[in-house]
């Protein structure tokens, strides 16, 4: 099954000619081993991708040479949504198991944007749902001592794996 079709299905029933559109946007899968980066920071960015197995973050390179983990994608998840306007990647991914990724390419999400508006509409909201849980990590990071830090990252990674993964599968190479 089509991972965005998974992705979507969990807030829309899908129409036939929807699920059909989404099919036809993607386009063929990545396999990624734990270690493998998807997609550097400032460079071309071309596709948005839904993560169908494995784990990934995404990382921004600090001035001082160091590199923040901004965010973990599990399955089920549509990644890349922050450089969607853009042509060049806001982010670092990089897969932290080994991992299988579907390729939608932004001229095909263009297509499918004037195609099938719902999709549209629901992509957007999703987007704008993991700008609100960034400022969220944000204000976390900004407030709390460490071992509070890591109690809402861990709390935070259980929510959002009972959502995406149906449970809490913890890949092996984090175990």
């Amino acid at each position: 099954m089509s991972g965005l079709i998974a992705r979507l299905g969990r807030h829309l029933d899908l129409t036939d000619a929807e699920r059909e559109a989404i099919l036809h946007a993607e386009r063929g899968e990545r396999r990624l081993r734990a270690g493998d980066v998807l997609v550097v920071e400032g460079g071309e960015s071309h596709a948005l991708y839904v993560v169908r197995q494995g784990w990934l973050h995404s990382s921004t390179k600090l001035v001082t040479g160091g590199r923040q983990i901004l965010r973990f994608h599990y399955a089920g998840d549509l990644i890349g949504t922050s450089s969607m306007a853009w042509s060049q990647a806001a982010a670092t991914l990089t897969a932290i198991s080994d991992c299988i990724v579907i390729d939608l390419p932004k001229t095909e999400l263009g297509l499918l944007f004037r195609a099938q508006p719902r999709i549209a509409g629901l992509l957007y909201a999703i987007a704008a749902a993991e700008n609100v849980a960034m400022s969220d990590r944000l204000t976390t990071i900004g407030r709390m001592g460490a071992s509070e830090r890591l109690s809402t990252l861990l709390l935070d990674i259980m929510a959002r794996l009972r959502v995406t993964a149906g449970g809490s599968s913890i890949p092996s190479t984090c175990r």
